[in-house]
């Protein structure tokens, strides 16, 4: 979903085009090319089938409270994938093409946070890693002054599987600073009672008109 958000943004479009090999495509994301049966590559192509194939919805509020709203959105209107199992050796054309949806793209070249493919390959293990990353990414695009999150609305946002605070704080803080090695210039710290965020550089410069 980042390379595809990131290729949206740099390609200026709703249509997607990836050519080259496979091979170096895989290379670009960090991910093991191999396509055998069960290669990393060919799990890889099929979650990317699994995506463009899905939906998801948002939600306001709930029933019980007399008052919900919703939305549907879907990634891609269609999309096209080349994968050659049967030549491995060879470098044959990755010439896919993924259509998307006219609501996800506006959504995402109104709301793009560029982030640095290689602090994603290096955190890609980690969803949690990822997740403060890309949250860190989000913040600092529009931080203005201190801000500070507490350990609760941090635990809220991130911990949903971590059923006391102080697990969550532990494997929060050793994510962090996962994150912190790959995103050096966020300047991050730890205060009694949760973060405090100070307005820094994004992962990714901004552009300079």
């Amino acid at each position: 979903m980042i390379w595809l958000t990131g290729e949206a943004i740099r390609q200026g479009k709703r249509t997607i085009s990836q050519g080259g090999s496979f091979a170096e495509f895989c290379r670009r994301v960090d991910i093991d090319p191999s396509r055998g049966i069960r290669g990393a590559g060919r799990r890889f192509m099929e979650q990317v089938h699994r995506l463009l194939s899905s939906r998801v919805g948002f939600n306001t509020g709930s029933v019980a409270s007399d008052q919900v709203s919703g939305a549907i959105m879907q990634f891609a209107d269609r999309y096209q994938l080349f994968f050659d199992s049967t030549a491995p050796a060879q470098g044959e054309l990755f010439d896919s093409t993924i259509v998307l949806t006219q609501c996800f793209f506006e959504e995402i070249t109104r709301h793009c946070i560029p982030l640095d493919m290689r602090a994603v390959a290096a955190l890609r293990q980690s969803p949690l890693e990822l997740d403060i990353y890309q949250w860190l990414a989000y913040r600092m695009f529009s931080l203005k002054s201190a801000t500070r999150p507490s350990w609760q609305d941090l635990r809220c946002q991130f911990g949903s599987n971590h059923a006391r605070m102080v697990d969550f704080r532990r494997d929060f803080l050793k994510a962090l600073r996962r994150v912190k090695a790959v995103y050096p210039t966020a300047k991050v710290e730890q205060g009694e009672r949760g973060l405090i965020l100070f307005p820094s550089p994004t992962p990714v410069p901004r552009k300079i008109d």
